[in-house]
């Protein structure tokens, strides 16, 4: 017998739910989607057949707006623009001359202070140097009396030695030692040497009153009231504030476009000095070509002197800062001028 599978026949609850549903509906159910597929192919090639086109036409010449500057021809000089760095002109490590205790200081002499040249900014205690200069004082009045002394001793022998004459020439050096030469020779070198040694003694008491050597600020101080230095110690270390510096490396080939003094120009050439952040320019001068290039870059390195960097309205001009500066080179003759703004790469 074949067992295969059979199309089920509607059970006849179903073919009753078929007979029960009107004709046009059951048509709708098999004429729409044959419509809807039908519409579809036809927008389909509709589209296909009629897409859109773009239309040609003559390009629209666009005008370029422009400022126009008139230009003369004319002398101007050339500015170079090199960057820098700002050095001491002046530095200073200040060092006791003698020893002692540090009695007292200047408020001043503290980092950051600016200092006048010749005040009083520290003394050591002069105690041990008074006593010094009693004791050489000393020293000489009693070598002053021993020459007197011997002074004495010499018109003594004089009169002596005439009375013992006989007319007889005696030898010239027994003449010397009758009027004790070799005595008053020695009273004289010890008189000469006591009066260098009060000079010392004095010098020595006058220089525990330490005092500024130029205009100057105090970068650091390595001393306090009550410390012991002895000499040739460092008490603080100094720049002058009435001049900076500035290295700045410059190309080789730009160094025939400025005067430098000692190179053929007897004074340098200007320049103007900026701060990037900070506001603010100070006046420069050329100052000095310095011996060989730079190890990075090969660049010529020329210093530049900035007269009183703190004095301008602008503010104080930084040392060890990193500034641009300008340098108004030589002179070209019939040159035509641009602004910088109407240069464009290429």
């Amino acid at each position: 017998m074949n067992r295969g599978l059979r199309p089920r026949p509607p059970s006849g609850a179903s073919m009753a739910e078929a007979r029960r549903c009107p004709l046009w509906v059951r048509i709708l159910r098999v004429v729409l989607p044959i419509v809807i597929l039908a519409a579809g192919a036809l927008g389909a090639r509709y589209y296909i057949q009629n897409k859109p086109t773009a239309k040609k036409g003559q390009a629209k010449k666009t005008v370029q707006l422009v400022e126009v500057l008139t230009v003369s021809r004319g002398p101007a000089r050339v500015v170079l623009p090199v960057m820098g760095t700002v050095i001491p002109a002046r530095s200073l490590d200040l060092k006791a001359q003698v020893s002692g205790r540090v009695e007292w200081m200047d408020p001043a002499l503290d980092s950051g202070g600016a200092l006048s040249r010749g005040e009083v900014i520290l003394r050591l205690d002069p105690a041990d140097h008074r006593l010094a200069v009693q004791t050489r004082e000393a020293a000489l009045a009693k070598a002053k009396a021993d020459l007197e002394l011997e002074l004495g001793h010499q018109q003594v022998a004089r009169r002596e030695l005439e009375i013992v004459a006989s007319g007889v020439d005696e030898a010239m050096e027994e003449t010397a030692l009758a009027l004790r030469q070799p005595q008053l020779q020695k009273i004289k070198a010890e008189v000469a040497q006591a009066e260098t040694a009060l000079a010392q003694a004095r010098l020595d008491l006058e220089r525990t009153t330490v005092r500024a050597p130029f205009d100057a600020l105090v970068l650091e101080r390595f001393v306090d009231i009550g410390s012991e230095v002895g000499s040739r110690e460092r008490l603080a270390s100094l720049v002058g504030r009435n001049e900076f510096r500035i290295q700045a490396s410059v190309p080789t080939g730009w160094l025939a476009w400025m005067d430098i003094p000692g190179q053929g120009a007897d004074t340098g050439s200007p320049a103007v000095v900026s701060a990037k952040p900070r506001s603010g320019e100070w006046k420069a001068t050329v100052f000095r070509l310095l011996p060989g290039v730079e190890d990075n870059g090969r660049m010529a390195r020329v210093l530049l002197t900035v007269p009183d960097p703190f004095g301008g309205p602008d503010g104080a001009l930084l040392l060890d800062d990193f500034v641009r500066v300008r340098i108004v080179g030589r002179e070209l003759t019939d040159v035509a001028v641009l602004p910088r703004k109407a240069l464009r790469d290429g």
